[in-house]
């Protein structure tokens, strides 16, 4: 019960619904690939146009709903660094998940890092 009333941060909830978009993906190509051979690097950049759209559209509605709250920091720069680290977070817990349980989708939770990672260090113009 103690560990119930502690209070976090939402964005670790925020971060666990954007990899589970990211692991719909990938977890569907992964299944279907041998139906459709070559699809994999066919259809890599309409998934991440996929990827990026709904995450978009999430985060825009789910900004919109909480207004002005005291727990969504003011600068758009800050929500972009604690969503990245809670997402960085999110996906090393998945890697390691993976590693240990189904290692031939341990592909999945890299490739979101790799993106993750890729996005966050870039320089901001």
């Amino acid at each position: 019960i103690a560990a119930r009333q502690l209070k976090y941060c939402p964005f670790k909830d925020l971060a666990s619904m954007l990899r589970s978009f990211h692991y719909a993906i990938y977890t569907a190509q992964f299944e279907n690939s041998s139906r459709i051979p070559g699809s994999s690097e066919f259809l890599h950049p309409w998934h991440e146009a996929w990827y990026k759209t709904v995450y978009k559209a999430f985060m825009d509605s789910y900004l919109e709903t909480a207004g002005p709250s005291s727990f969504i920091p003011e600068e758009e720069i800050q929500i972009k660094n604690l969503l990245s680290i809670y997402t960085i977070q999110k996906a090393i817990h998945e890697a390691d998940y993976e590693f240990k349980n189904r290692p031939d989708w341990l592909h999945i939770p890299l490739n979101g890092l790799r993106e993750i990672l890729f996005d966050f260090l870039r320089p901001k113009a």
